[in-house]
């Protein structure tokens, strides 16, 4: 089966974090985001993966190179203006000539594709849609579905009490290639505001797959903290990892006094320093320096960060090279671009990035 990935956004909500990387390849345990999709897709038979690319789209491209991924075929569309979710899968309708798969490029999930595959096919649907329950629907696309799961309606952002459903389009869909038909060429087009609704005014067959696995979208920033937390402290038993209470890769330097309270995962060719105390889930990169007597909880510091002495991270995100000087605080969510230096306390919430 070939899948399409719409890894085209900017990753606004991320930013600084994104100012000079997609938001795809963010780091998840070290690793980009985009690997981790790639990696459940070839669990999954999918063989040929699509992915249509538009903000800084060569760092994807040179990542991940042309001679394919784990045993997958790999072909990068370019789109040179912004099309939507249903336009940029129409703009590589020449490409798709079966059932095929969409999923966004923002959704972390470990959901069983080939058992949604088989719901499609045994339900003869045209498209299928995987549905996620929530407590609170109001602040996502809700899909109302008669007991067959056949989709009768969809209500964005619900009031409360406008609906009964708790299911939400969850952004993961099987459809068929002839319902690209449907969609205008070369123009800003929606799955969930053009092509989807026109399906169910014409009454061609659209069903919602409900299943409840781990889902969730990775583009706030305090997402991308949860997901690396999560996976980290394993909340869903798909997503054990052995050993969590230290990962590493190739080896890291501890000082004998330096304290890691796990789970935490420390990239290669780093350093700890005397008295520091990091407790988990934490994600450290590589080669990252940490000084004296720091206190690191909850945090995810990506490559190349140097930390002073006395330090003291709190569930914040430091991207590649970022300097931080001694005794500095930087609080919950706080976010600072890569190669920044930080001089002075951040409260909470605070992005720090160049300026101009």
């Amino acid at each position: 089966m070939k899948a399409v990935i719409l890894a085209g956004g900017a990753g606004t909500r991320l930013r600084p974090l994104t100012n000079n990387l997609p938001k795809p390849m963010v780091p998840i345990l070290n690793r980009p985001f985009l690997e981790h999709m790639l990696d459940s897709l070839a669990a999954h038979n999918v063989t040929d993966v699509i992915i249509t690319v538009s903000y800084l789209s060569d760092n994807i491209r040179n990542h991940f190179g042309d001679n394919g991924y784990a045993n997958m075929n790999i072909h990068y569309v370019l789109e040179e203006s912004p099309l939507g979710t249903a336009g940029a899968v129409k703009n590589v309708e020449k490409l798709l000539d079966d059932t095929f798969l969409v999923l966004n490029g923002d959704i972390f999930t470990n959901l069983d594709i080939s058992k949604m595959l088989l719901f499609h096919n045994d339900a003869d649907s045209k498209a299928t849609l995987f549905l996620k329950e929530v407590s609170d629907p109001s602040q996502f696309g809700v899909v109302e579905i008669k007991g067959d799961g056949y989709i009768e309606k969809f209500i964005e952002k619900p009031n409360p009490g406008e609906t009964k459903s708790n299911w939400i389009n969850g952004g993961v869909y099987i459809l068929e290639p002839d319902i690209l038909q449907i969609a205008p060429e070369n123009e800003f087009y929606m799955f969930e505001r053009g092509l989807f609704p026109t399906l169910l005014e014409t009454q061609i067959p659209m069903y919602g797959y409900r299943n409840n696995p781990y889902w969730i979208d990775l583009g706030t920033p305090s997402n991308y903290l949860r997901v690396n937390h999560d996976i980290l402290n394993a909340v869903d038993e798909s997503m054990i990892v052995e050993n969590r209470d230290i990962l590493n890769t190739e080896g890291y330097f501890a000082h004998p006094s330096a304290v890691i309270e796990g789970p935490v995962i420390v990239g290669r060719d780093c350093f700890i320093g005397a008295g520091s105390v990091i407790r988990g889930p934490t994600v450290i990169g590589s080669g990252v320096t940490i000084g004296e007597d720091n206190v690191i909880s909850g945090s995810v510091l990506w490559d190349g960060v140097k930390l002073g002495h006395q330090v003291i991270l709190t569930e914040c995100i430091l991207a590649d090279d970022v300097t931080v000087d001694d005794k500095v605080r930087i609080g919950n969510l706080c976010m600072v671009a890569s190669g920044m230096n930080v001089t002075a306390d951040l409260q909470p919430g605070i992005s720090l990035g160049p300026t101009g």
